[in-house]
């Protein structure tokens, strides 16, 4: 009997040291698995980084096409202006210099003096352009560029 008692106890042995390995072994295959959720979560967290990063860069180009757009856009309205203005002046000066021809009886004299009020037109203008013209346009635009943000950013 003695044999078959060690046995069973050399059973019950086996058992515990297998029942032990066991545990130690979930417990280890559960660590793994909580380590390799862990990994699949900081992929997906780059993932996503990286997505936000793409979604940034892409959002700022956009801002940045949007704005050069715009100025674009500005800037032919202004110059179109410039232009409209320019051949109004012109006619307006050829008018006037028709006109001031029929009271002077004289084309030559008539033109001469629509040269000559555009020549100090432009004189004056260059001198208001040096002093102040200048920071009244860098104020204006500045205004403008501004005002158009602050309306965007609402």
């Amino acid at each position: 009997m003695k044999p078959l008692k060690r046995a069973r106890e050399d059973w019950l042995t086996s058992k515990r040291k297998l029942e032990s390995a066991w545990n130690l072994l979930r417990t280890d295959l559960k660590t793994i698995y909580k380590m390799v959720d862990s990994v699949k979560k900081a992929e997906q967290l780059i993932s996503d980084i990286r997505k936000y990063l793409d979604n940034k860069v892409e959002y700022y180009e956009l801002k940045a096409v949007e704005k050069s757009s715009k100025l674009i856009a500005e800037v032919y309205i202004r110059l179109s202006l410039l232009f409209f203005l320019f051949f109004v002046l012109f006619f307006l000066g050829i008018a006037l210099g028709f006109y001031i021809s029929a009271l002077l009886h004289s084309y030559v004299i008539g033109f001469l003096i629509v040269s000559g009020i555009f020549l100090v037109s432009g004189i004056v203008f260059i001198l208001m352009m040096k002093k102040q013209f200048y920071r009244i346009a860098l104020k204006l635009s500045a205004n403008f560029i501004l005002n158009k943000n602050n309306e965007e950013d609402d």
